[in-house]
């Protein structure tokens, strides 16, 4: 993309429902996996969302992103967190670099984000001052998708792993509204 992304931007999804390449489609569904996965029903929170999309699917996908930075800060999960900021500091740098090819300002100094050592910090360095949130908690709390499920504007499927070591089951979001939640394991029984 043009710019670092955060768990709560959909514009992307709603682009690519827009391309001419979907045009002749008449129905579909969206399908996430992961952080995906967390787009996919925050996208589903737009009751103006094409009407094409039908149903919605999200495999493992963080539902209460405080929730999820915290357990993989666990010690066991630390090797989690390096893959996926090694991943978020090389979008970064493609970022950087194409703005800096492009002529744009980017808030964030590649340097510094190198630097950074938990998903945390990346989000209090980089995702809060880029899209204006005053902090980690603020940006958890105004884009966590766990608590809109019953807010849904289409029918979704929740499928995650009951040991899923980067996104923690929360019984306090399932099977809100139309949402459906179901955990591998009692998927397989």
């Amino acid at each position: 993309g043009a710019d670092v992304y955060h768990a709560g931007i959909a514009d992307d999804v709603r682009a690519a429902l827009a391309s001419p390449e979907l045009a002749r489609f008449e129905h579909g569904a969206l399908v996430g996996y992961s952080l995906g996965g967390h787009v996919v029903l925050t996208t589903a929170r737009d009751a103006a969302l094409d009407a094409r999309v039908r149903a919605v699917a999200a495999i493992c996908p963080p539902l209460d992103l405080e929730a999820t930075v915290d357990a993989i800060r666990r010690l066991d999960r630390r090797h989690y967190e390096a893959h996926v900021l090694r991943s978020l500091v090389r979008q970064h740098d493609a970022v950087a670099v194409r703005a800096a090819r492009e002529g744009l300002a980017i808030r964030s100094i590649p340097s510094d984000v190198r630097r950074v050592r938990t998903i945390r910090e990346w989000d209090e360095r980089v995702v809060c001052p880029r899209y204006g949130h005053p902090d980690a908690r603020t940006y958890y709390e105004r884009t966590s998708v766990g608590p809109h499920l019953r807010a849904l504007a289409r029918p979704a499927l929740v499928v995650i792993a009951d040991a899923d070591p980067m996104v923690p089951l929360r019984p306090h979001v399932l099977n809100k509204g139309h949402t459906r939640i179901f955990s591998l394991q009692s998927l397989f029984r």
